[in-house]
């Protein structure tokens, strides 16, 4: 069978190639993600789901571009509106975004993949794949990164397979991203305004990390990279 026929192994496999860069991206997303009630402060428990989704793209986004170097693996950069995309080089584009669930609140999980079968084809859903040089992304489904708020601080982050549009929610594999590797700063400024150490809580980013996603970079990329707020 090959590889693109079973989304699970190829999810798995996929993780492990970059795995350094997984764990990146899954401390990235811890971080930011711990530091969206210190943005919000004024609003008590009341940020909407979407301003959360929306915060930690944009600041995981500018870690991303900070960290990033020659030798990674996968590219981050803009998707569409506060979007993000991690590249391989080879045509692959990797949305990241915030795990869709079920209507009773728990996470979708993934079903079987019959390769020809009757699942969700993409080119249906989203039109042509491939990059300007024609390499084509899996026929049937593409690569997500997921994350998900847990009751208490964040939840979780895995890498997935699936087609995840406005009309259609499935995924076909799942696999949890490697442990975080969290990011070295020198000095970080937390909810009382005191200085603390980069291990410390209460982590904030400079106030030019939160700036608007340059729109140019979005290009063609289809909506399922946004924000959701489910």
């Amino acid at each position: 069978m090959e590889l693109h026929d079973d989304p699970q192994r190829l999810v798995e496999e996929y993780v492990v190639q970059h795995a350094r860069i997984f764990g990146e991206v899954h401390g990235d997303l811890i971080a930011r993600h711990g530091e969206v009630p210190d943005r919000y402060v004024d609003q008590g428990a009341n940020v909407r789901p979407i301003s959360v989704s929306c915060t930690v793209l944009e600041t995981v986004l500018f870690s991303r571009l900070r960290r990033q170097t020659e030798d990674s693996t996968l590219k981050a950069t803009a998707g569409n509106g506060f979007g993000i995309r991690l590249l391989d080089g080879n045509g692959t584009k990797i949305g990241v975004r915030k795990h869709p669930r079920n209507w009773d609140g728990s996470l979708l999980v993934p079903v079987r993949y019959v390769p020809g079968g009757e699942q969700y084809s993409i080119e249906d859903e989203l039109g042509p794949i491939g990059d300007k040089d024609k390499i084509a992304e899996p026929q049937g489904y593409r690569l997500y990164v997921l994350w998900w708020p847990g009751s208490v601080g964040f939840g979780g982050a895995a890498l997935a397979a699936g087609v995840l549009t406005k009309k259609v929610q499935v995924l076909y594999g799942r696999t949890p991203l490697p442990e975080p590797i969290m990011e070295a700063r020198g000095m970080t400024v937390g909810l009382g305004g005191g200085q603390q150490g980069a291990t410390g809580s209460g982590m904030r980013r400079r106030d030019d990390d939160f700036a608007e996603v340059d729109e140019d970079a979005a290009g063609e990329e289809d909506q399922e990279d946004g924000p959701h707020s489910s």
